[in-house]
C-alpha cells in the first residue's frame, strides 16, 4: 500500500471508534435531558411550595384581619351598653 494512503487510514476513525463517539454522545445528551427534567421538576416543586406559602400566609392575615373586626365590634358592643340609658318603665 501507499506511504500516504497508510497515513490517511491510520488518521481517519474506523466504524467502531465511530458508533463508540455516538454512543458517547448518546449517553451525555441522556444525561442532559434527565438533569433537565430533574431541574423542571424542582423547579415545579418550589413553584408549588411558593404557592403553598402565598396562599397560608393570605389566609392567616385574613384570619386576623377578621378576629380584629369581630374585638373592635365586641368592644363597641360594649361601650354602648355602658352609655346606653336604662330603660324606662
Amino acid at each position: 500500500m501507499h506511504p500516504q494512503r497508510q497515513a490517511e487510514q491510520s488518521l481517519s476513525p474506523t466504524f467502531s471508534e465511530k458508533q463508540e463517539q455516538l454512543e458517547q454522545i448518546r449517553s451525555k445528551l441522556h444525561a442532559q435531558n434527565l438533569q433537565k427534567i430533574d431541574d423542571e421538576d424542582d423547579r415545579i416543586r418550589r413553584a408549588v411550595e411558593e404557592a403553598e406559602a402565598k396562599r397560608e400566609k393570605e389566609e392567616k392575615e385574613r384570619e386576623e384581619k377578621n378576629k380584629q373586626a369581630f374585638e373592635e365590634m365586641a368592644r363597641h358592643r360594649h361601650q354602648m351598653v355602658r352609655i346606653a340609658p336604662p330603660p324606662q318603665q
